[in-house]
């Protein structure tokens, strides 16, 4: 009787020149991705989506699972569905785990199968005082739930940087079984797409182009990169836009209104532009356009726009608490400011060589440690989990 699922293989033994002359059949897990919401231009979202299409390409039966998603191709399915999927023990439940969800935490502690954590940090919920309580209440819970999900003894704990992974051996994960993955991002397809030609046109007009790509959020820190734009901008090069790319939240429109008066205040109106969330056609012509990309978020857990700047800008930033302070060295934005429009070239000449070579080491790096990932999940390779561990150790090395 055939087993559910199941695939059949040929295993060659240690002394033995060939194969086995009769097939071993072996249990094919199903994988089910697990996160509270789906949407577009998000890291979490961006990286469940890249994690299905690359098991599914390698011939894995996988699904998506949330609450909610702000599209309806590919499928999502509905949460409630789950336990008709997964189950056998050694199917692989891989939740991703960003912010406080009772719904997912139930889950967890019902859990039936492997059980994978991908830890993509938890913003400090502090960050968030007096512009989002509910966002300040879901970090606060979050930052709880996650006391429960490194003490719980899960098979696996994915992080995206080895700062998110010291924060789950703070809180007790087992070293064993805790690996640095970081999460996918989009430098192949913006290097395939084709620049917007009106977007070319519109910014290639001698000025230097300043450039920002997140969400406006008071934790991305926008008020701080405004501020040291405004001393640039007036003391150094009139000749200098601010262009914010990245999309503005209801939740958020009280930072967004505050933003807008510290322009005007500044004197800024004809020299920041918020171009909220735009295409990947335009995204890859204001890469190619800007002189510089810069950063000012006071907290990430990795930041995959400032990999996918890498390939082309330099990075100038303020120092920020979390992953970025201590793997990328950014300088303060007092000192950006001060940057005239030939340190710009400068600079830029010196350090790009340097930035894409580290930004396409990140790129291998992580589509190893998936390939690795998936062979460990599978149980066909016992030293994968040997080769993760190395892998983990010596990521900060990469540059």
């Amino acid at each position: 009787m055939a087993v559910r699922r199941s695939r059949l293989c040929c295993f060659r033994l240690e002394g033995l020149s060939s194969p086995l002359p009769y097939p071993i059949q072996t249990f094919m897990p199903r994988f089910a991705i697990v996160t509270s919401h789906l949407t577009t231009g998000d890291a979490v979202s961006n990286d469940v989506l890249a994690m299905q299409r690359v098991l599914a390409n390698h011939g894995l039966e996988s699904r998506m699972y949330a609450e909610s998603a702000d599209f309806d191709e590919p499928k999502i399915w509905p949460l409630a569905e789950i336990k008709q999927f997964l189950k056998s023990p050694d199917d692989v439940l891989i939740y991703h785990h960003s912010f406080g969800w009772d719904t997912g935490l139930e889950l967890l502690r019902k859990r039936h199968c492997r059980t994978v954590i991908k830890y993509h940090n938890v913003t400090p919920p502090e960050l968030f005082t007096g512009v989002s309580q509910w966002h300040e209440q879901k970090c606060a819970e979050g930052r709880r739930h996650l006391e429960y999900i490194a003490r719980a003894g899960f098979a696996s704990y994915f992080s995206d940087s080895a700062y998110n992974m010291r924060e789950l051996l703070a809180l007790g994960a087992a070293e064993q079984n805790s690996f640095v993955v970081p999460p996918f991002h989009q430098i192949d397809r913006l290097d395939s797409v084709a620049p917007d030609l009106d977007t070319l046109e519109k910014y290639r007009d001698g000025q230097t182009n300043i450039l920002s790509v997140s969400r406006v959020a008071p934790h991305k820190n926008q008020a701080g990169l405004i501020e040291a734009f405004a001393i640039y901008h007036h003391d150094y090069n009139l000749a200098s836009r601010l262009v914010i790319v990245g999309r503005e939240e209801q939740a958020f429109k009280t930072y967004s209104e505050r933003l807008r008066g510290m322009i005007k205040i500044l004197a800024l109106e004809d020299a920041v532009e918020f171009l909220g969330e735009v295409s990947e056609e335009t995204l890859k012509a204001l890469y190619l356009l800007s002189n510089v990309f810069m950063f000012a978020s006071k907290h990430e857990g990795f930041s995959v726009p400032l990999v996918e700047a890498m390939v082309r800008h330099i990075i100038a930033g303020r120092r920020v608490s979390g992953m970025i302070g201590e793997s990328f060295n950014a300088m303060s934005c007092n000192n950006a400011a001060r940057l005239s429009k030939s340190s710009f070239t400068f600079r830029r000449r010196t350090q790009i060589s340097y930035s894409r070579s580290l930004a396409r080491s990140l790129d291998c790096w992580g589509r190893e440690r998936w390939s690795c990932c998936l062979g460990y999940l599978r149980g066909e390779d016992t030293g994968r989990h040997d080769l993760l561990r190395t892998c983990s150790a010596s990521y900060w090395r990469l540059g």
